[in-house]
């Protein structure tokens, strides 16, 4: 769900920062304010293309910020290429206005839309899960041929290497284990004296912080017997020696262990050496090292048993053709029982259907859409849906019904529409306004949410223009009263 949506420097608008619910959030304003600016922001926030044109004048930069809140996901920020910021935008909203940005244009988009509405999207995955099998099985045959290929003479490094790996022994964790025990026996002497100073000024002579703390505890123990409000001090007290007996101990069990021992110094750093030309010599570090010797023992046995491994996976390829081909099939049978023509549209009775890609109006377009995600109503996984101009051309009893088809979406998705239409935007749960004015000689854009009072003098601006009346703005209430048909 989009939860917040922030502008600077595009076009007309300064600053702007929206805010949105769930439902449907009407977009109104007089024409020219830069209502669709709201479109083209999230346009640009998907991965839209951007022009220099857009960004407002004097500016360097335009930014735009889209917030969303996804079922289950924690939220984190990180930047992405644009191709990624396309694909993601596909699944986060469709924007329904341009001819660029129709999710009903997008190649496939018809076949998806059919397995919607004929149920069929668990065999869409079946069929998607099947495929990605046998292009798995295609690129491991291809990678064992290429391997095979060049096997005799790769075999002598591939077994040096291998029994390099082995003599070696090689472990998890080791270098880092290896590192702080040179560092421990390099400089015994010098622990041993930071170790010994730190132990005698905790246990021993009248002045150390066992004595010390002990002295302590013992008077407060008998303040406390005389103010028992000393008690916590007490306790804390009784903590403190413990943590100073712990700590002498600790110390002392180190240095019992402590010691020189250059035999066991030398024996370490020559280990150490050994990782270090390991990974140089095959450019990988320990962790990789670890895994390419189980690669090797692979491709080892694939070498010396190149026919039966090459069979093995040849009939893994086959069998996952055969899986593939045997879903899709049933796919197409469903589908073509479903749909017997492709998606093509006529505005008027009688005219022939054309492709939807060749439809002229933006309105109509974006009433096509209107009625398929109607249609689709809980099957569809795009959460956010994006009007513009779906009340473009049209009034009275069919704007109705697109507003109140509208609202029924809303009911299951998060629905932005721009309108011009007072019956439209009176239906929506929220209600944003952009205005147009001049301030120190530039014309500034705001975007305003809106209250039910202000919601009455929009509505009656749009009822009337200029000239709001009582009598409009009666009629806006009333607009805002009226019950929901189910239309």
């Amino acid at each position: 769900m989009l939860e917040r949506l922030t502008i600077r420097d595009l076009a007309l608008v300064e600053g702007a920062e929206m805010e949105f619910g769930r439902g449907l959030t009407a977009v109104t304003g007089e024409t020219g304010a830069g209502k669709s600016l709201t479109v083209e922001a999230l346009a640009l926030v998907v991965g839209g293309r951007a022009d220099a044109d857009i960004v407002r004048e004097g500016a360097k930069a335009c930014v735009v910020e889209a917030e969303f809140r996804l079922a289950g996901e924690s939220g984190s920020r990180s930047s992405v290429t644009l191709a990624n910021l396309k694909r993601l935008g596909e699944l986060l909203l469709d924007l329904h206005g341009q001819h660029e940005h129709q999710s009903l244009l997008r190649e496939g988009a018809a076949l998806a839309t059919l397995d919607r509405l004929a149920g069929l999207e668990p065999e869409r995955a079946k069929f998607a899960e099947t495929l990605a099998a046998l292009r798995e099985a295609e690129h491991e045959l291809a990678r064992l041929r290429d391997s095979l290929a060049t096997f005799a003479e790769r075999r002598e490094y591939l077994t040096a290497a291998a029994a390099e790996l082995d003599e070696a022994r090689l472990r998890e964790g080791e270098e880092a284990e290896l590192q702080a025990e040179a560092a421990r026996l390099a400089h015994a002497d010098r622990l041993r004296e930071l170790a010994s100073l730190a132990l005698e000024r905790l246990s021993d002579g009248e002045h150390a912080a066992v004595v010390s703390a002990g002295a302590a505890r013992h008077a407060i123990e008998q303040a406390a017997a005389l103010d028992p409000s000393l008690a916590d001090a007490l306790a804390e007290l009784d903590q403190t020696v413990i943590a100073a007996q712990e700590s002498a101990r600790t110390l002392g069990g180190y240095l019992g262990r402590l010691e020189a021992d250059p035999e066991r110094l030398e024996t370490v750093e020559a280990r150490r050496d050994l990782y270090a030309r390991l990974t140089r010599k095959y450019r990988r570090s320990l962790p990789e090292l670890i895994a390419w010797r189980s690669e090797l023992a692979v491709e080892l046995a694939e070498g010396e048993d190149g026919d039966a491994a090459l069979a093995r996976v040849e009939s893994r390829v086959a069998n996952a053709e055969a899986a593939c081909l045997a879903v899709g099939k049933a796919l197409s049978r469903k589908r073509a029982v479903a749909a017997r023509v492709g998606l093509r549209f006529t505005a008027n009775p009688g005219e022939p259907a054309r492709a939807l890609a060749k439809i002229a109006s933006g309105g109509e377009l974006s009433r096509v859409m209107l009625a398929l995600k109607c249609a689709l109503q809980t099957r569809d996984r795009v959460d956010l849906l994006v009007f513009d101009e779906v009340d473009s051309g049209i009034g009275g009893a069919v704007a109705q019904a697109v507003g109140e088809r509208l609202r029924r979406l809303g009911e299951h998705h998060q629905v932005v529409c721009v309108t011009h239409l007072p019956l439209i935007a009176a239906l929506a749960g929220h209600h944003l306004a952009v205005t147009k004015h001049v301030a120190s000689g530039r014309t500034v854009a705001r975007v305003t949410a809106l209250e039910r009072a202000d919601r009455v003098e929009e509505l009656a601006r749009m009822l009337a223009g200029e000239r709001v009346t009582e009598t409009t703005r009666r009629q806006a209430r009333e607009l805002l009263a009226a019950p929901a048909t189910g239309a």
